[in-house]
């Protein structure tokens, strides 16, 4: 696999988290409605022009007819989200960590379309997310309207990190019960942890990336049974206790799906980010950087009248479910379209792919 990685000298714009904009509390408690998988995955169109593979990837799997959002409270400090079709064929774990202050809701358009492909999606609700404490977390300027989140005191806290981690492998402890919910098993031989921006950051511990500790030791929280990673806008080194060392142990398969425009926490270029990537051990890593639109592509919800926008959403949603299919299905079509730019060969360049 070549040994490469896209240099971007595009500054990414600093700004907050996108998903303080809206706030999913109302539905926590209820399932989603049920035409909404419908809406996001049988009703969007086809584009033209390509491969018939490529719109199988990005935009429908073998699997429509999908189950309600189910909002699952195992105990009263856990709670979770399932993605899931009604096929009571087997389907194999995806545990996604949502980034800071969101919700896994607001993830809905790519955890249906994964879910589409046959993959059971289970999506811990952490205690940060707004519709849980998060919206607690926020302090008030004194005189104003205004407030602030203290992003410092939410993310550079190991004990944060812990209990997010403890999340996600928990579900392993769930599995049977979700299997008697959704009368399916739950395949856990290669289950995939993924996640997106702080919640990259937790995937990437979870698959044995480490953090600076007291001294000249390191720090690892990793979770031996997670056979491979997805990580969308990952945080490169110079915060939250990671530097050039911390990924050089990573020795599974790894996704790295970027933007040139990232909107985060991390006030880092792309570059930078890259380094989930460039600087874990060799093979079976994959980098995708999206030129065109921001990270709500991560969300699959970036729409818009613009060509290069609708490709580069494709092209990570699509590379994301072939990943999922080469890696936890052990598929051999899909891992040949991600090693041969067939991503950004479909969607003319709006997707830059890298492998090594």
């Amino acid at each position: 696999m070549e040994n490469d990685q896209i240099t971007i000298s595009r500054r990414g714009i600093l700004g907050v988290i996108p998903a303080l904009a809206t706030t999913f509390a109302s539905v926590v408690s209820s399932r989603a409605s049920s035409s909404e998988p419908f809406e996001d995955l049988a009703i969007r169109d086809d584009i033209t022009g390509v491969d018939p593979r490529f719109n199988f990837y990005w935009n429908k799997g073998e699997q429509l007819y999908l189950r309600d959002t189910i909002s699952y409270r195992p105990s009263s400090s856990h709670q979770y989200m399932v993605f899931s079709s009604q096929s009571s064929k087997p389907g194999r774990l995806v545990v996604f960590s949502h980034g800071v202050l969101s919700s896994p809701l607001d993830y809905k358009s790519m955890m249906y379309l994964w879910a589409s492909h046959g993959f059971i999606v289970i999506c811990p609700v952490h205690e940060d997310a707004v519709i849980s404490k998060g919206g607690a977390l926020r302090t008030q300027e004194t005189g104003t309207q205004f407030g602030t989140w203290p992003f410092e005191k939410i993310l550079d806290n190991q004990d944060k990190w812990a209990h997010r981690s403890r999340d996600c492998t928990h579900v392993f402890d769930l599995v049977g019960e979700l299997e008697g919910i959704l009368e399916r098993k739950i395949l856990t031989d290669r289950p995939i942890i993924a996640g997106h921006e702080f919640g990259a950051f937790i995937a990437s511990l979870l698959l044995g990336a480490t953090v600076e500790a007291d001294g000249a030791e390191t720090r690892s929280y990793m979770e031996t049974r997670f056979f491979a990673s997805l990580l969308f806008g990952p945080p490169g080194p110079g915060i939250l206790k990671l530097n050039d060392e911390s990924w050089s142990k990573v020795q599974k398969p790894l996704y790295c799906g970027l933007t040139m425009t990232d909107l985060d926490f991390t006030q880092q270029e792309a570059i930078v980010k890259q380094a989930a990537y460039k600087l874990s051990a060799p093979n079976y890593k994959h980098l995708f950087v999206a030129r065109h639109g921001n990270q709500q592509l991560y969300f699959g919800s970036q729409k818009g009248k613009d060509e290069n926008v609708t490709a580069a959403r494709a092209g990570l949603m699509g590379s994301s479910v072939a990943f999922l299919r080469a890696y936890g299905n052990y598929e051999n079509a899909a891992f040949q379209d991600l090693t041969t730019n067939f991503f950004e060969r479909m969607t003319l360049g709006a997707i830059t792919e890298r492998r090594r």
